[in-house]
C-alpha cells in the first residue's frame, strides 16, 4: 500500500523545488464557477507542508485563485481579483507578498503551464507566454501539421477513372484525362506520359492539333 497524506481533495497541484510542500486547489472550480464566485467551491490556493503536516493558504477575499505553478521562491497563479478577469498572479513564499503580473481586461487567461522558465496560457483563443525572468508577455505562432495521409504522393491505377479520350490524327496514342490530368496513353504498346504535371490545379477536355504535334486542354490554375 502506497503511502497515505492527509489530503483528501487536490487538484491542479504544484510541488516545491525541495519536494517537501505542495500548492494546490482543493478542486477544479475554474470549469464551473463565474467571475468573482464566493459560494463553497471558491478557487483558493492551498499549502500542505508534508514534514510537519500544516496547512495555509493564500489570503484571499472576494477572488478566485486557481491553478498554482511553483516557480523557485514563488506560486504563479491566475486570479480574478482586480479587474474581474483572470490575470496572472504571484505569491513569494518568504516574504507572503502577492502580485499582480498581467493586466488584461478583454479576456480570462486560462490553462496556465510552466517549465519552470516560462508560464504558456491560453486567451482568447490564442497561446500566449509570459518570461518569468523579464515579465514580456508574447504571442504563440502556433502551427498545427496533421498526418495529412489523403494528400501524400501515392501510385494509383487510373484506367477505370478516365473521363475524356482524343484519339491523335495518327490512331496511334490517344490523350486521355484521369483525376485532373491529362496523359498521353498509347494505342497498344508503350509508355503512358503525363503531359501535365500539375497536381494542384484541374486540367480536362484534351484535343489534338490537327498534325498531331500539339495537345490542347482547359485548365483552372489560374
Amino acid at each position: 500500500i502506497p503511502d497515505r497524506t492527509k489530503l483528501y481533495e487536490v487538484a491542479d497541484a504544484s510541488f516545491s523545488p525541495d519536494g517537501n510542500q505542495i500548492a494546490f486547489n482543493r478542486n477544479r472550480s475554474h470549469n464551473f464557477n463565474w467571475r468573482r464566485y464566493r459560494g463553497g467551491t471558491q478557487g483558493k490556493v492551498c499549502f500542505y507542508d508534508f514534514r510537519n503536516g500544516t496547512y495555509s493558504e493564500i489570503p484571499s477575499g472576494r477572488e478566485n485563485n486557481w491553478q498554482p505553478m511553483w516557480v523557485g521562491g514563488k506560486v504563479y497563479f491566475i486570479s480574478d481579483k482586480n479587474l474581474g478577469t483572470r490575470n496572472l498572479y504571484s505569491y513569494d513564499v518568504a516574504s507572503k507578498r502577492v502580485q499582480q503580473l498581467t493586466k488584461f481586461t478583454d479576456a480570462d487567461i486560462k490553462w496556465p503551464s510552466s517549465d519552470g522558465k516560462t508560464i504558456v496560457f491560453e486567451k482568447n483563443g490564442y497561446l500566449h507566454t509570459y518570461d518569468i525572468a523579464s515579465g514580456e508577455v508574447g504571442t504563440v505562432n502556433c502551427r498545427v501539421l496533421g498526418d495529412m495521409i489523403a494528400a501524400r504522393p501515392q501510385l494509383r491505377r487510373l484506367g477505370d477513372q478516365i473521363t475524356n479520350i482524343a484519339i491523335s490524327p495518327s490512331g496511334v496514342r490517344l490523350a486521355v484525362e484521369a483525376r485532373g490530368e491529362i496523359f498521353s496513353v498509347p494505342q497498344r504498346n508503350g509508355e503512358t506520359r503525363n503531359i501535365s504535371q500539375s497536381p494542384g490545379s484541374k486540367q480536362y477536355s484534351p484535343r489534338w492539333s490537327p498534325d498531331g504535334k500539339t495537345i490542347a486542354y482547359l485548365s483552372d490554375e489560374s
